[in-house]
């Protein structure tokens, strides 16, 4: 295969687990906050992060306050597994959604309508307005490309590559 951004092309054994490569876009109206994410992409290219699987995004179906452990979804084909991470985000319009208004677990048991976690939420989420998203540990790829659509517009693409492990394929 051959990487779009560089054109070089990538190998990887054939005897290797498979390994998820993926890219997140991020379209901002401002200069200064693409400049700040690339700087914090250098810093953590030694680092594992968790990034969440947006195409198996399961809404929300009931609502779940503070201190407890459920939280009601759709658990079915979709790659949750006991002992993975998850993550509870807001829909939202907006680029970027502050930290404290998400929450993440892991996952203890997992019934056809709901995920029970190991420790209690810390906030309280409503039915439709919020969704579960499983995470997989990465690495960035670093190869920050960003593109200046405008003077005050840019888009920019960060790839990510999968870490071998627990949550792996």
């Amino acid at each position: 295969t051959f990487s779009k951004v560089t054109g070089a092309e990538e190998r990887r054994s054939l005897r290797d687990k498979p390994r998820r490569t993926m890219t997140a876009s991020y379209l901002n109206a401002t200069r200064a906050v693409i400049d700040r994410l690339i700087v914090n992409a250098k810093r953590l290219t030694t680092t594992q992060v968790p990034f969440p699987l947006y195409c198996d995004e399961s809404v929300v179906t009931a609502n779940a306050g503070s201190g407890q452990t459920s939280v009601y979804c759709d658990t079915q084909h979709r790659r949750f597994f006991v002992g993975a991470r998850v993550l509870i985000a807001p829909h939202t319009t907006q680029n970027f959604v502050a930290l404290d208004e998400l929450d993440t677990g892991i996952i203890a048991e997992i019934e056809a309508d709901h995920l029970v976690l190991e420790d209690n939420l810390v906030l309280s989420f409503t039915a439709g307005a919020f969704s579960v998203y499983p995470l997989i540990d990465c690495e960035y790829v670093l190869a920050p490309s960003p593109t200046f659509l405008t003077h005050h517009i840019v888009d920019w693409e960060m790839p990510v590559s999968e870490v071998l492990g627990a949550t792996t394929l």
